[in-house]
């Protein structure tokens, strides 16, 4: 069961009809592909239940004093962000995408862009605009920047955001990593006979239809330094069993639905897994049903030859409810003055 956990907690480190979708610009070549659509919950949730979200959301809006610099009523965001891992210590990564938002009134990418830019400015990075009125560029520099002792505290990292029309822009970004170093990294990659390690991952994910939908090579994330406790440490011995692996979110009327697919390298490693995976639910159903917890609705693991498939489905209805006391919960409440 502290295995399922891990898994959840590692994915999660982690949202047009008309247009195409941006999932197409998942790349096989990635270590890591991450892709949202937050239209997606409002076209599949029940449509009582959304409303009821929506108002509550509404509530807690105009009850905080923290107003988005963005505008986002009514509007949604879908994306797809690849990422590629050049080490993990130090730990620098590459990144890139498309994003693309649709909805709201008199908003576009430009204007988002600009807010960013100058977000951007007041954090310390350093801004440069290129391209023409209509699809501008912004480059976002960011030197490293030592701690008190002189060591690296906020190590070098930037972005590219290109804007292609009023609801697209692509987007590159870098951590750890200075911009002259980046490209040269992306030339020496794509000189390379391209590996595609997420092809056949990707292929059977789907991404295009998910709330969130999250797509791992494996044995690229099996590098990661996981020693601390015995939870990362049962997480390693996993990873390091799996060629790749995926989890995707995806709503269904009521429920949250959450599938996770792991792909073992050895056929008898996944046949032991799956036995392990089964009790965990088992177990981890009857400890729900003890809390009386009315949340989860089923909880099981399966699949067949190399792969494990664990399957959830989660009550939206009571976990909202959940959120919302815990929200209500953390308000702080203000005294009425006496009447004199």
């Amino acid at each position: 069961m502290k295995i399922l956990a891990s898994i959840v907690a590692l994915l999660s480190v982690s949202a047009m009809a008309a247009a195409p979708s941006t999932t197409a610009a998942a790349s096989p070549t990635a270590d890591l592909v991450v892709a949202f659509d937050t239209l997606h919950a409002e076209k599949a949730m029940d449509a009582n239940l959304w409303k009821m979200i929506q108002s509550d959301k509404k509530k807690a809006q105009q009850r905080s004093r923290e107003k988005s610099p963005f505008k986002t009523e009514g509007r949604d965001i879908a994306g797809t962000v690849n990422v590629s891992f050049i080490s993990f210590s130090p730990f620098r990564f590459i990144a890139d995408g498309l994003l693309r938002v649709s909805g709201g009134k008199e908003t576009s990418m430009r204007e988002d862009a600009a807010t960013l830019s100058d977000m951007a400015k007041d954090s310390g990075f350093e801004v440069t605009k290129s391209g023409g009125k209509k699809t501008p560029v912004y480059s976002f520099d960011m030197k490293a920047v030592p701690d008190d002792d002189g060591d690296e505290g906020m190590p070098v990292n930037g972005a590219v955001l290109s804007v292609i029309d009023d609801s697209q822009a692509r987007f590159t970004a870098r951590w750890g990593i200075g911009p002259e170093e980046a490209e040269a990294w992306k030339n020496e990659r794509a000189a390379k006979d391209g590996e595609q390690p997420l092809a056949e991952a990707l292929a059977a994910t789907p991404i295009a239809n998910s709330a969130l939908a999250i797509v791992g090579n494996a044995e690229r994330l099996a590098e990661i330094p996981l020693d601390e406790n015995e939870e990362q440490k049962s997480l390693k011995e996993l990873l390091v069993q799996l060629t790749t692996l995926s989890i995707v979110f995806r709503v269904e009327g009521g429920d949250l639905r959450i599938v996770a697919n792991l792909i073992f390298k050895e056929e008898a490693m996944a046949t032991a897994r799956r036995t392990e995976f089964a009790q965990d639910c088992e177990q981890f159903r009857t400890v729900m049903a003890a809390q009386g917890g009315s949340m989860l609705r089923t909880v099981t693991a399966g699949g067949e030859g190399r792969t494990v498939t664990v399957d959830a489905a989660v009550d939206l209805r009571a976990a909202w409810g959940l959120v919302s006391r815990f929200e209500n919960a953390g308000r702080k409440r203000t005294k009425k003055s006496p009447r004199k």
